[in-house]
């Protein structure tokens, strides 16, 4: 029969630096987690897409401020790109229809690439979870670890690296000894 976590969801806090950690930077804490449960290839693809989402959100802004902010299906939005720049700026000028498709298509292109790097690090934090709740007999479902890394990512990371330091602590099996145990 599963057991409790020992850790809550809501208890971040529990380790004030990486609770900060995780919530600056997600990408070092499940490289933290994936590794230390033996996934160092979800580990490594979760800082890729970490690096990939960050990237690829940047340049849709980019584009967006290029744009002047009258991107398709934006045209009402004000970026306060105007008083930022100054008057007399580059980016004052009108920009033609071939500019401003130009930079919408680009804008749209970093969004679709940021939600399917977000889609795919929740995916691997999802396999890291499950298979922490399956080494160490947590109870849970993983539709459950779905829903609780999508929804609340920096807590769930927090709660899979402060249970990980609890079962170091007290003496559990790791993961790749938890494996060996179970063939002999």
């Amino acid at each position: 029969m599963p057991r409790e976590w020992t850790v809550g969801l809501f208890d971040c806090t529990r380790s004030v630096p990486w609770c900060f950690i995780t919530f600056c930077f997600p990408c070092v804490t499940s490289y933290k987690v994936g590794t230390k449960l033996g996934l160092k290839c979800a580990a490594i693809s979760s800082v890729l897409l970490y690096f990939l989402i960050s990237g690829s959100s940047s340049v849709s802004q980019y584009a967006i401020s290029k744009g002047g902010g009258n991107i398709q299906g934006l045209e009402g939005l004000d970026l306060g790109q105007g008083e930022e720049f100054g008057a007399g700026s580059q980016y004052d000028a009108p920009l033609d229809e071939a500019e401003r498709v130009k930079w919408s298509t680009v804008q749209q292109g970093s969004a679709i690439v940021t939600l399917a790097a977000a889609l795919l690090f929740w995916l691997a934090l999802c396999k890291m979870r499950t298979h922490m709740r399956a080494n160490y007999d947590l109870e849970g479902h993983g539709c459950t670890d779905c829903c609780l890394v999508c929804i609340c990512t920096p807590c769930a990371l927090c709660q899979m690296y402060n249970q990980l330091e609890v079962e170091d602590e007290a003496g559990t099996a790791t993961a790749g000894d938890r494996v060996d145990m179970s063939r002999a």
